[in-house]
């Protein structure tokens, strides 16, 4: 059977944390979709063209952008595969609060579909104080220094 990940989130921007998270799940299954959400109820930052960036970025990578439920998403993505295959959602953590967080949104997740599976994948150490809110602030004042902890 053939395993997906589901890498989902804003990725505003895609840090080298989010990279380090889509590592190591590309060593876990078989095939690792980028899906980049798009929240109806945020004011977004060009989503599509973060899509675009990150398949330049990423050439090897599958990258997606959704609007909907995330579980909406799960299921179209193993619709489209035609074939029996498992739908994982991958879900970065930098420390305790982002479990307590994903822990809490995962509950809701299974609320809406039962039968979800969900990756929780710890980041190296040399990536916890990456975030893409702390990024975006450094890049209002420090463009340059910003640039260490996105993508070449």
């Amino acid at each position: 059977m053939k395993r997906i990940g589901v890498y989902c989130g804003s990725f505003n921007p895609f840090t080298i944390g989010h990279l380090n998270v889509y590592e190591k799940a590309c060593n876990m299954f078989d095939e690792v979709i980028i899906a980049i959400g798009v929240n109806a109820d945020k004011q977004e930052d060009k989503p599509y063209e973060r899509h675009l960036e990150l398949s330049k970025q990423l050439p090897d990578a599958k990258v997606d952008i959704y609007q909907g439920l995330t579980t909406d998403y799960m299921d179209r993505v193993k619709d489209r595969q035609g074939e029996e295959c498992a739908v994982t959602l991958i879900r970065g953590l930098r420390d305790s609060k982002d479990l307590d967080y994903e822990s809490g949104t995962i509950r809701y997740l299974q609320d809406l579909k039962p039968d979800i599976s969900v990756a929780l994948i710890l980041c190296d150490r040399d990536y916890t104080h990456v975030s893409s809110s702390g990024v975006r602030a450094m890049q209002k004042f420090d463009k340059e220094q910003a640039k260490k902890y996105l993508l070449p």
